[in-house]
Formats: C-alpha cells, structure tokens, sequence
C-alpha cells in the first residue's frame, strides 16, 4: 500500500484564505481595543471628576471656601488631587459658580480635564450640581 505525498507545498489560494482569516480577526480586536480604551478614558474622567467635587466639598467645610483653578495644572495641593496619577489625563482647571441659580451652599463645579500622551488633544468637562447631586460629563 502506497499513499501519495504531494511534495509541491502550499497553494496561493491556501495563503490567501490564511491571509483573509488573520485579516478579520486583526480587524475584530483592534475595533473591540479602540472601545475599551474609550471606556477606560471615560471611566477615569468621572473618577476625576467626581473626586474633585468630593474634595470641593470636603475644602468648604473647612475652609468656608471654593478652590478655582483657571491655569492648567497637574496638581492641586489645596485639593490633594494629583494627575500625575492619572493613565489619560495630565491637566485640569476647575471653575466654582455660585452665581444664580446655584448658590455657595449648593454650587456648580465645572471640572476640564485635558488628555495627555496617546489622548492628547482630548478633553472631558463634567459638571457637577451640588444641590440634585447630578453629574453630567461631556467627552471631546
């Protein structure tokens, strides 16, 4: 009994099935990847975000005052928020409006996160209204 080896290798049509399967799946995970990164950046923002109001509201207790911060920076002291921390955003200003309808027991925090390295040139705004508790975030 003999069976017969085929000793001419591979066919282009062979290749090419191979080429358009690894094609899809490339295709597939780098859409499925852009998603994630899109989850976690905006996950880390309203982790920011809300941190920041927590801590406006922890520095008014104490000090009958808001912080604002209208120069990027990425550390506010006064706050104890550092974004050196942070995996997408490097810069952050805060702007504190007590101005009608919010009032200085119950103002709107608006915090402008800036992103850095591979987010560069994205941002997130959230604001934050202290009398519902509500917290919008707008992403760029």
């Amino acid at each position: 009994m003999y069976i017969k080896i085929n000793n001419h290798g591979i066919s282009f049509m062979e290749i090419t099935v191979v080429l358009v399967i690894v094609g899809i799946a490339f295709l597939i995970a780098a859409l499925n990847w852009d998603s994630q990164m899109k989850v976690a950046y905006n996950e880390e923002a309203r982790a920011f975000i809300n941190l920041i109001a927590d801590k406006e509201k922890i520095f008014y207790a104490s000090h009958n005052d808001y912080v604002s911060v209208s120069v990027s920076t990425d550390c506010i002291e006064d706050l104890g928020v550092n974004l050196r921390k942070s995996n997408y955003y490097g810069q952050c200003t805060i702007n504190v409006s007590t101005a009608p309808p919010y009032t200085i027991f119950n103002p709107q925090i608006t915090v402008n996160l800036f992103g850095k390295d591979r987010m560069a040139g994205s941002s997130a705004t959230g604001q934050y209204d202290a009398a519902s508790g509500d917290l919008q975030i707008v992403y760029n």
